[in-house]
């Protein structure tokens, strides 16, 4: 018997229309993950948003009607769906990334196409999931609850009992909660409540008594914890996963395993137990062992922080696993990326060559059990207190990868349409500061970066870039276009300031000793999600900041505004003029009417007119002095 499966997250939604979602896309990445390395899965198609298939309609019947050819009858098919669904007087309908809310007949997959779809795929075995009941789809509305309807369950029950020639496959439907209810999304872990603890089940805590997985045990699993963790977290309607059932009345064996082992007789703490300042002792990239880190306990996961080098402290989670040898803790985000955000190399970590990394431990509870629940969500639009830029990037604004950046390959020009429609962080008088890349876009909430400065020559940067020590950790060069003023600004531009007598340096685009590049920096294969998005795009310019925002944000050709703007006075020199509040750069802005949804701003700098601080965050140390920084709105 060979395992199949078609995995599709839909976070974002191109109908204004729709809602956004914030975690259907990682809920489909790291169930695929888990399928394949824990599950055995012989094939995992994921379509998600920000992924390399996009999940719209196109795509989403094509990889339906794919599978067909590729399965015999003795095989397993497994389906899962995070995103919207509906429901209409005609039929229920599963939303892809281009649906139109007012016309899903035409641009959603309606159940009776699912049905069709399945009716032509030999197998034996069907496992079908959906977790499409979160919030509700129409844009305006996005707090309502949207829950689970008698037609749309009556209707996926229907393709549920679609036959293969004359036979019913034994099909097991998972929905994310029962008629009436709604499911939910946990910030803490970015993940739905109800994929999370099927991911959970799938690493091996829905294990049976005979060390199997099976959609029985899973059920079961889910069915127990996701109730737990709804009443934990006061939600305001119940949440318990629906498990129904049609065609033999058999299991259906995911992982066959052995027993798990005895526990180890070792004293387990109680959740909440602080263990204060320790030392964690790495000596694989891969999971933390016990060895000398003689304050962990076998079957306790712990949460740590972890201070680095810029002043900030990250979140750090060791979850005990007994699928290794002798048993070891899994680390998330995973070591490698611990290790690159304190600046150490990890190519070499070894039993004879560990690294000890000073972390703070703040709770330990049992494995397999909840750990204690984070505090009730803030409202909408507010930063929890003490709340990092990054963690408020990450949590709230993330954004797919620009399909053109996504579909790059090396030997493509540049296109600046494709380039100026994407997120950009715009940032004059940058030097080599790469702060606002680890802000924007290790958090994923910016791909795109425009950097410009004439006081910093072109051997320097690419000389920059190109060191291992101080170009961006983790990237690789995949490819470096030079750029011309004619790439970027094809229509020519006019000044929307008038000097008498025009300062020194020149206000001036493409002057003497101007140079252009883009860099697509590709993620290297050691590194996850959590480092940061699989490429980035940043444009370098020797060119005066002030001149080059009028020039490409402020024509009547001009394509977008940007996502933001770092303002900083004085980094590594001065200006002419003042890129913050009541400087040159703000009083174009405002007169063109070309204002950035956010402002990163130095405590060295005012804000323009117009903008704020986001309550409740927090400050980041780094940049070109270095100075402390906040991030503003408009």
């Amino acid at each position: 018997m060979s395992k199949y499966a078609l995995l599709v997250g839909v976070s974002r939604y191109s109908d204004p229309d729709i809602t956004d979602l914030n975690f259907a896309a990682n809920d489909a990445l790291d169930i695929g993950t888990c399928l394949r390395e824990r599950c055995g899965f012989d094939e995992v198609q994921i379509l998600a948003t920000g992924g390399q298939l996009e999940p719209d309609l196109n795509n989403v019947v094509d990889a339906l009607h794919n599978l067909a050819p590729r399965l015999s009858t003795d095989d397993l098919l497994l389906f899962f769906f995070a995103g919207h669904g509906i429901q209409t007087d005609q039929e229920s309908y599963l939303l892809t990334s281009n649906s139109r809310i007012r016309m899903p007949q035409l641009t959603s997959v309606p159940s009776s196409v699912l049905a069709n779809c399945l009716s032509a795929i030999p197998c034996r075995d069907r496992v079908l999931i959906f977790d499409a009941c979160r919030n509700n789809p129409r844009a305006g509305r996005g707090d309502e609850d949207n829950v689970l309807t008698n037609e749309f369950s009556r209707d996926i029950m229907t393709v549920a009992e679609t036959a293969v020639g004359e036979h019913v496959p034994t099909t097991f439907v998972l929905f994310s909660c029962r008629t009436g209810e709604r499911a939910y999304e946990w910030p803490y872990v970015r993940h739905g409540a109800f994929s999370h603890y099927l991911i959970e089940g799938l690493r091996g805590d829905a294990r049976d008594d005979q060390g199997r997985i099976t959609i029985h045990s899973l059920g079961t699993y889910v069915q127990d914890r996701v109730p737990q963790w709804a009443q934990a977290n006061r939600t305001p309607l119940p949440q318990v996963p629906w498990v129904q059932q049609q065609g033999a009345l058999r299991d259906i064996v995911l992982v066959v395993g052995q027993p798990p082992p005895a526990p180890v007789q070792a004293p387990i703490a109680e959740a909440g137990n602080n263990l204060g300042q320790q030392t964690l002792q790495l000596t694989d990239t891969g999971v933390v062992h016990r060895g000398n880190n003689n304050w962990l306990t076998p079957q306790n996961n712990y949460d740590l922080h972890v201070g680095h080098p810029d002043g900030t402290r990250a979140p750090y989670r060791l979850t005990w696993s007994a699928a290794f040898p002798g048993g070891a803790w899994r680390c998330s985000p995973t070591i490698p990326t611990l290790l690159s955000r304190r600046g150490i190399a990890h190519h070499h970590l070894s039993g004879d060559t560990p690294c000890d990394v000073p972390v703070t431990v703040h709770q330990r509870w049992p494995a397999g059990q909840n750990p204690p629940p984070p505090p009730p969500p803030r409202p909408r639009g507010l930063s929890s207190p003490g709340m990092t830029i990054h963690s408020h990037l990450r949590r709230r604004l993330t954004a797919p990868m620009p399909r053109w950046l996504a579909d790059f390959s090396e030997g493509m020009p540049f296109s600046a349409a494709d380039f100026f429609e994407s997120r950009i962080v715009y940032y004059p008088g940058a030097g080599s500061d790469g702060q606002p890349v680890k802000l924007f876009g290790s958090s994923h909430s910016t791909h795109c970066f425009i950097y410009v400065d004439y006081g910093i020559e072109q051997r320097q940067v690419k000389a920059d870039l190109d060191h291992p020590q101080v170009g961006f950790a983790g990237y690789r060069c995949l490819a470096r276009i030079r750029l011309t003023e004619a790439d970027l600004v094809p229509h020519g531009w006019e000044p929307h300031i008038d000097f008498a007598t025009p300062p020194e340096p020149r206000y001036s685009f493409a002057s003497a000793t101007f140079y252009g590049f883009l860099q697509i920096l590709e993620r290297e294969e050691d590194f996850d999600e959590e480092h940061g998005p699989k490429r980035l795009a940043i444009v370098f310019l020797g060119a005066d900041g002030i001149a080059t925002f009028d020039a490409l944000f402020c024509q009547r050709t001009s394509i977008g505004v940007p996502f933001a703007v770092v303002l900083q006075d004085h980094g590594f020199g001065g200006n002419y003029d003042n890129f913050g509040g009541g400087g040159l750069l703000e009083r174009i802005a405002l007169s063109c009417n070309v204002l950035p949804r956010f402002l990163l701003v130095a405590d060295n700098t005012n804000p323009w007119r117009g903008y704020v601080p986001i309550p409740g965050l927090g400050r980041e140390y780094g940049g070109a002095g270095p100075h402390w920084r906040r991030l503003f709105q408009r």
